[in-house]
């Protein structure tokens, strides 16, 4: 095999909540960003990104001619039309056709796609190697949230999941996959891998804290081991009602193929042994403003840092929720306005997927004030719109560049619009998305650490 390797760069990433449908109805073609062939570097180069690094790795090895051929993704939603999938498998495999021969192909995926026939992930990596043939190796990087059954290792050479969550560790895990497929390329490594999948579905748990930082710390001591040239494990995504839902763990190595399998086993058997420690304690919106108002209320006397932060995972577009629910904003509001200590008190809350408020907003002008319905729109779940009158306080167009997560990517809202009611401040926005650092509260003038307490999406 030559020196210099052709290698394939692209990808088609979706996770698919499929309880979501109700709520959201299918996702379409055209709620997916695709981007083709030179485009995909000019928006990922020197991003923290999945692409971002496979790109630094193929730029560091020096030997490669780096064809870019396809890239699409959608924020994580419903399932995908059965039209939208085929059409979006037909471009992909088309555009990777015309750029073959080919060594290497690095591929971006999730690992918990759905179309209404079913996952998509298997189905697009069957049309890739059989478009490619046996010899060319494959590599895919995925969410930590995939649902991959064992069968993957038939079709991919190099599979290499997250450590973290939230996911800031993306262009780190998917250079590590590119260095291992280049060096099996070149005959330089005999990669073998193990994939242990378990009968477990596990809640979304943050890595920063235990039980999660526990099991990363683990797959890290594994992944350092002799012979260990990739330790991944799969929390699986419990939002998707599929056959292969649930937990899984992957080793890769150059080591015997028994010894790989023994250390997947031996990090399967410590997960399944701490399950019980990833049962969440929850808290209603009204027991998480009173949390958060307590800290808040300790903050100012110098006992703990601001702002408190609440989390809405219930509503976390990142997992397929609408993101206009209504019930934290309706806590906060009702805590601010409220006599005591925490009357007045600055809060923030942000963003709420709600593109009719934002037209009104724009409507009102900014400085305009009106009586707004906010968010509330997509059945039970999101609660009762929160009627307010508000003062339009700020309109933007939504475009963010990520500092953390994706750092580097642009991240993109929509129009949005600020809305202020008291000291009670709304980011609503006009396109669903995960809010990762704080830069559309920045966006919208709003400073998170002059706030007394935030509450995301």
């Amino acid at each position: 095999m030559s020196a210099n390797l052709r290698v394939a760069l692209g990808g088609l990433a979706h996770e698919s909540n499929t309880f979501a449908r109700v709520a959201l109805g299918l996702t379409a073609y055209d709620d997916f960003v695709v981007r083709r062939g030179d485009e995909i570097g000019r928006s990922f180069a020197g991003t923290a990104t999945y692409i971002g690094g496979y790109l630094d790795a193929c730029a560091a090895d020096g030997g490669c001619t780096v064809l870019p051929f396809w890239y699409a993704r959608a924020e994580p939603s419903a399932i995908v039309a059965d039209a939208a999938y085929e059409r979006l498998r037909a471009e992909f495999l088309g555009a990777l056709e015309a750029v073959l021969p080919v060594d290497v192909v690095l591929l971006e995926l999730h690992g918990a796609g759905t179309a209404e026939s079913g996952p998509i992930d298997m189905r697009l990596l069957t049309g890739t190697r059989a478009l490619i043939g046996p010899a060319a190796v494959i590599a895919i990087t995925l969410d930590l949230h995939a649902n991959l059954p064992p069968a993957v290792t038939e079709l991919v050479d190099v599979v290499v999941g997250l450590h973290e969550y939230p996911h800031v560790d993306m262009a780190e895990r998917a250079a590590r996959a590119a260095r291992i497929a280049l060096g099996q390329a070149r005959g330089e490594l005999n990669v073998v891998s193990a994939y242990e999948k378990l009968p477990l579905l596990l809640p979304p748990s943050t890595t920063d804290a235990a039980p999660g930082a526990l099991i990363k710390e683990y797959a890290r001591r594994v992944e350092a081991r002799p012979n260990v040239l990739a330790c991944s494990v799969f929390h699986g995504f419990p939002y998707a009602d599929v056959p292969d839902a649930g937990a899984a763990v992957a080793v890769l190595g150059t080591g015997s193929p028994a010894a790989l399998r023994d250390h997947a086993r031996e990090v399967a058997a410590w997960l399944w042994n701490a399950r019980a420690s990833f049962v969440p304690r929850t808290l209603s919106a009204e027991e998480a403003v009173a949390a958060a108002r307590e800290a808040a209320l300790s903050a100012s006397n110098g006992q703990a840092r601001r702002p408190v932060v609440i989390g809405d995972g219930a509503d976390n577009p990142g997992g397929g929720a609408p993101s206009d629910a209504t019930f934290v904003a309706r806590a906060l509001l009702d805590a601010v306005r409220e006599g005591g200590a925490w009357a007045g008190a600055r809060a923030a809350v942000g963003a709420l997927y709600d593109p009719q408020t934002v037209r009104r907003a724009s409507e009102a002008g900014v400085g305009g004030s009106a009586s707004f319905a906010v968010g509330g729109r997509h059945g039970w779940a999101s609660g009762a719109p929160l009627v307010v009158d508000a003062r339009v306080a700020k309109l933007t167009d939504g475009h963010v560049i990520c500092t953390s997560m994706r750092k580097g990517h642009a991240l993109e809202f929509g129009p949005c619009a600020r809305l202020d009611v008291g000291s009670l401040s709304l980011v609503v926005c006009s396109r669903r998305a995960q809010v990762f650092d704080p830069e559309i509260f920045l966006l919208h003038d709003i400073d998170p650490a002059a706030c007394d307490v935030v509450a995301v999406k």
